[in-house]
């Protein structure tokens, strides 16, 4: 199947006038969809108990039941909706699973319509993982329309066995563990954006591992439309569980601030439903930027290694070693490098508001460069490389000698007159 990679053209909605236009106050808070800031009062503040998760069993307990915050705001930027004031860890799903009802006819036509457009584009022994799986009837259908393909599905109410083809796992979706451990050929998410406090970040998560990979990985989302409940002023929408309210725009804009390839971005079943396929390749770039990063990594314990093993030899030399710097970066590479007080009791500066305080986290108390004058040194280490220029001149100036400068440079301490360093 070739599928469109065209946008799908957003259908005009009639848009309910209310009389005089108010002034409303911007209010400076990131969009969970596109991350810009910038958002406006959509509906009234007030407090409401939660719909769908949390089912009473009786009038008592219903009319008892806890009241969240519903501040439902909107993007000015792409026209996201969501609730400011929502708390992913208030929602209980852990007591009971946010089903939805699938047994209309419609409903059962648009499903059966999204499993074969996915099935179309899928390999003949693919790997699916669909996160947020609920009963997993959608994964199930697949499972038998490709035996031999390798199903997953993960929802945290979900037991954890093997039905009908199908591998359910009772846990969260954990994009740095799974995407590397399974391979898949596709993930399915559908009406699960909706609920999280940071839709957008989820995203990037499986967008960042998939750039690191390599191989391709694709996804279907599908997420509730209101771009008619919008036009219409329908209040039934907006609802504690339901963080997220995407627009078509909105949906759109979180794609592209995430990244990848869209291939397909349309609304289904009565335009209440946005659907979208979507394609994160291997980054070249962040790939390369991994990789260097590792290395660095690499390199710094060796460095670690190497002036640790250099620190430890001159602390055996009957030599009086002193160290100029005592904050900031000082500081840093000291407690890095472990220059402790015992070996290492002798800390200078050359600022003077620094003299008679302490080395953070070592302890040696920093001192005034003039006494080297009277107790000299016989090595100076200048942990700040990029300085010590400056302090070999003011050590002229001041009259302070010594056997050797030492400074860090490429994973050790070298000379500062005699080595090969830029300095």
């Amino acid at each position: 199947m070739s599928i469109d990679t065209r946008l799908a053209p957003a259908r005009p909605f009639r848009v309910i006038g209310t009389g005089a236009a108010r002034n409303q106050d911007v209010d400076l808070v990131e969009c969970v969809a596109c991350g810009r800031q910038g958002v406006t009062t959509f509906l009234e503040p007030d407090k409401r108990p939660l719909a769908t998760i949390w089912w009473p069993m009786s009038e008592s307990e219903a009319k008892a039941m806890r009241i969240y915050p519903h501040h439902f705001v909107r993007c000015i930027h792409c026209g996201h909706v969501f609730n400011k004031s929502f708390t992913y860890a208030d929602v209980p799903y852990t007591r009971k699973s946010n089903l939805m009802f699938n047994q209309g006819t419609y409903w059962k036509g648009h499903l059966q319509a999204i499993r074969q457009l996915l099935l179309r584009s899928l390999p003949a022994t693919p790997v699916v993982v669909e996160i947020g799986c609920g009963d997993g009837s959608l994964l199930r259908e697949m499972a038998k329309s490709m035996p031999a393909g390798k199903f997953y599905g993960f929802d945290p109410n979900a037991a954890s066995v093997t039905e009908d083809g199908v591998e359910f796992r009772g846990e969260l979706f954990e994009p740095n563990t799974h995407l590397r451990q399974l391979r898949p050929d596709i993930i399915i998410c559908r009406h699960v954006l909706e609920h999280l406090q940071q839709p957008m970040r989820f995203l990037e998560q499986i967008a960042v591992v998939a750039s690191v990979g390599t191989t391709p990985v694709r996804m279907y989302l599908e997420v509730p439309c209101v771009d008619r409940a919008i036009s219409i002023c329908r209040l039934s929408d907006y609802y504690y569980e339901h963080n997220s309210h995407f627009t078509t725009s909105s949906l759109r804009a979180m794609l592209y601030r995430v990244g990848g390839v869209i291939e397909s971005l349309d609304r289904y079943y009565c335009d209440e439903v946005l659907g979208a396929v979507i394609n994160y390749p291997p980054e070249r770039k962040m790939k390369e930027a991994a990789a260097e990063t590792l290395g660095h990594l690499q390199s710094s314990q060796q460095a670690l290694t190497n002036i640790g093993a250099q620190l430890d030899v001159l602390a055996r030399r009957d030599v009086r070693v002193a160290v100029w710097g005592g904050t900031g970066k000082a500081s840093s590479f000291m407690n890095l490098c472990g220059v402790d007080s015992n070996r290492f009791p002798c800390v200078v500066d050359s600022d003077s508001d620094k003299w008679n305080t302490y080395v953070p986290g070592t302890g040696q108390c920093i001192q005034s460069p003039n006494v080297l004058l009277h107790h000299p040194a016989d090595i100076i280490l200048i942990p700040m490389s990029w300085r010590a220029r400056d302090i070999a001149q003011e050590m002229r100036r001041r009259g302070i000698t010594c056997s050797q400068i030492l400074i860090e440079h490429q994973m050790q301490l070298v000379d500062f007159e005699s080595g090969d360093h830029p300095y």
